[in-house]
């Protein structure tokens, strides 16, 4: 039984241009890109230190639920970096984080499946897909953005 949480989408830290952010109080229909092309929700598991990664929670690196019930497609870092870290304050990629104990994989989408991650929809689907999505996926993250894309 896979438990891994899953988080709502935007396209990068506090946009709002997404379907899911804190006091979201957008309608299906003001999704006026293809929500078969529109992100609803990703996975990603839980930091290891179990700090972030959880809806219930909902405060995050940042008191708006990013890492917790929000995650970009392009988060940033906002905790203090300590001397050495190799977790920068860069946007982060939707990138295999290397199984949990991976130290940044809590600042992007990424799963324990090989090659990629599941995604639902706007539309209802959920599809899985593989990191080369890379690249699409903060058009897909907005809901009004007008792009159309090819998912690879």
């Amino acid at each position: 039984m896979d438990i891994t949480p899953i988080r709502a989408t935007w396209s990068y830290d506090a946009a709002g241009d997404g379907v899911l952010f804190q006091d979201s109080q957008v309608r299906l229909g003001q999704v006026s890109d293809v929500t078969s092309q529109t992100l609803f929700l990703g996975e990603r598991p839980p930091s290891r230190d179990f700090r972030f990664g959880w809806w219930y929670a909902g405060f995050g690196q940042d008191g708006r639920g990013t890492m917790d019930m929000v995650l970009g497609v392009r988060e940033a870092n906002f905790l203090p970096i300590p001397p050495g870290s190799a977790c920068t304050s860069i946007p982060y990629r939707f990138v295999s984080a290397s199984g949990v104990d991976a130290p940044c994989g809590k600042f992007h989408y990424w799963s324990l499946h090989s090659g990629g991650a599941n995604f639902a929809f706007c539309d209802g689907s959920v599809r899985f897909l593989r990191y080369e999505a890379d690249s699409v996926l903060q058009a897909l993250a907005t809901r009004a953005g007008g792009e159309v894309v090819e998912i690879p």
